[in-house]
């Protein structure tokens, strides 16, 4: 007994050192020669730089991971280190939940490290550090409902936390929010199809925050006005059509369509043998993998199949669960994780932000030449620049066509080197990547 509580140190103190480490590789994934990597890395540093100046959001979006970056951006004194800790810290502990609930499925650290180390380093995961930010911190509230739901020995108590965490889901993305109401749904269906237990406390954890988003929507719909997606999708599915292609490597697809059918096998296996607990969860993982390797159509697709690893990583750490003897389990979880390790860091060396050094430098340039002036800017070029534009010149960015604010406002236009530009704009600074001209006034 004395010789158990003596390593009981052990786990904490290896969580603490994988955590640490994955926030480490993830601040280096994330920042890239002085800049951030990403397409829209600059749209949640505009965010949160508008939270700082007025308290409220510049764009329309789910409200609440803008607000912890802003928190990490007093903390550090910065809005780039803020957003670059932010979103590693984020990232990293995220994934907590789905290792305690590996833990206290499998009542043994091995599986449940394994759960943890594949979702920390699955290729997708990473891909999504930087662009998909929204996304990838909202499985936190995603594991934490999911972990809730199989805490039974809380009986209905447990049912305040799983909305509160459904609705924060919400809070964060449409497509955490749309999958936490799938797996309620899913252990709803479970539960009807057996013990018939909780499904009245289960149509309550789905509808409420059903409830809560759509009046949401019609009431401020400045936060909830991705519902909009929602309904897109569902209309998408309904007319179908179109040929689905697969925008992603093998190495995404195939793992996931892989762990389809084992969760397929093991919940019939597990049905057989009456082990209602393990074969409610199985059935969970099937059909969440089933609707996230589902072909829908290719606007949707590459977002959709990014979340396989959360079945892939649970299931795998079920399966380890079953190998008796701790040396073997430890040698098959090794060799697992040190799949997703090789891909994922040559992975990360490849992100790169949507602009190069030279370019920020002509940037800096521009803002110093219109610095002070209540400009307005049109630019013309490849579109995962805008933001970039927008967030160092600080100031509004305007469609080409789209009438100014005031008639008097000076107007510019920024034109990659080599664009010929219009004959009334007159040349202002020609850069290396980047031209500046200002257009007429009325």
């Amino acid at each position: 007994m004395n010789r158990v509580s003596g390593r009981e140190w052990l786990e904490p103190v290896a969580l603490a050192i994988i955590l640490i480490f994955t926030i480490l590789f993830y601040v280096e994934a994330v920042s890239r020669d002085g800049l951030v990597v990403g397409i829209d890395a600059p749209y949640y540093m505009i965010q949160v730089r508008n939270i700082l100046r007025t308290g409220l959001m510049k764009y329309g979006d789910p409200p609440l991971v803008f607000y912890i970056l802003t928190v990490f951006t007093i903390l550090f004194g910065g809005i780039e280190t803020g957003f670059v800790i932010g979103v590693s810290v984020l990232a990293a502990i995220s994934a907590l939940p789905f290792y305690h609930l590996m833990k206290e499925f499998s009542k043994s650290r091995i599986p449940a490290f394994t759960t943890l180390l594949l979702i920390l380093y699955y290729p997708s995961y990473i891909r999504m550090l930087g662009d998909f930010v929204k996304n990838q911190f909202g499985i936190v509230f995603m594991g934490l409902a999911l972990l809730y739901l199989f805490k039974r020995d809380m009986g209905w108590r447990r049912y305040p936390y799983i909305i509160v965490f459904t609705i924060l889901a919400g809070l964060t993305h449409i497509l955490d929010f749309g999958l936490t109401l799938l797996v309620l749904g899913s252990y709803l269906l479970h539960d009807l199809l057996t013990d018939r237990s909780e499904y009245k406390w289960l149509l309550m954890a789905v509808g409420a925050p059903s409830l809560f988003y759509i009046a949401g929507y019609y009431l401020q719909p400045f936060y909830f006005g991705d519902l909009g997606k929602g309904v897109s999708f569902v209309s998408d599915v309904v007319e179908a059509g179109g040929d689905t292609i697969f925008p992603m490597g093998p190495n995404i697809y195939l793992p996931a369509y892989a762990s389809a059918l084992v969760a397929g096998a093991l919940f019939i296996a597990l049905t057989r043998r009456r082990k209602i607990l393990e074969s409610r969860l199985i059935f969970i993982l099937f059909i969440l993998q089933i609707f996230l390797i589902t072909p829908w159509r290719p606007e949707w697709l590459f977002r959709i199949m990014l979340m396989s690893f959360i079945p892939i990583s649970l299931i795998t750490g079920y399966l380890i669960k079953h190998i008796e003897k701790v040396l073997p389990q430890l040698l098959i979880a090794t060799l697992i994780i040190s799949y997703p390790l090789s891909t994922s860091i040559p992975l990360s060396m490849r992100l790169h932000p949507t602009i190069t050094p030279v370019q920020y430098n002509d940037l800096n340039r521009i803002r110093d030449i219109i610095h002070g002036q209540a400009a307005e800017i049109i630019f013309i070029g490849h579109p995962g620049e805008k933001y970039w534009i927008e967030y160092i010149l600080d100031k509004p960015i305007l469609k080409p066509g789209t009438k100014p604010s005031d008639p008097t406002t000076p107007i510019y236009l920024i034109l990659p080197t080599g664009m010929k530009p219009p004959p009334i704009a007159k040349p202002i600074y020609r850069g290396e990547e980047y031209n500046l001209y200002r257009l007429p006034t009325r």
